[in-house]
């Protein structure tokens, strides 16, 4: 049974743009076509993160963006933020330290900051 997933339908819209087919996706990837189809169908509703890596690089999809698509359960299982900046990015400890707070600031990434929470205040 399908059941069509954010994460998939963005997959295969970036894959038929980048004008590719399964197969060769696959080859790009590693990973083997009926597997990528299933992702595409919604049948494989946790894809491991290093599948997704290696999904995103090959349609030049932020992994930010990708990985914003599933299932808070295998969000669960990503590194920890400040881990992740900087074993990906290499960035100082004052900048993750700096990209953590604002984080743990605002909480939910997709939720965003309140009304008037990122505005400078008024001096009149």
């Amino acid at each position: 049974m399908h059941h069509k997933t954010p994460l998939g339908t963005l997959l295969r819209n970036r894959r038929q743009e980048a004008s590719l087919s399964l197969s060769q996706l696959a080859d790009l990837t590693g990973l083997h076509k009926s597997y990528l189809a299933r992702i595409e169908l919604g049948e494989v509703r946790q894809p491991s993160p290093e599948n997704l890596q290696r999904i995103a690089a090959a349609l030049e999809l932020p992994e930010a963006t990708v990985f914003g698509l599933l299932d808070e359960r295998t969000r669960d299982q990503l590194p920890p933020l400040p881990l992740y900046l900087r074993a990906k990015y290499d960035l100082p400890d004052a900048v993750i330290d700096e990209v953590t707070n604002y984080v743990a600031r605002y909480g939910d990434l997709h939720q965003g900051p309140h009304d008037g929470e990122d505005e400078k205040p008024d001096m009149h």
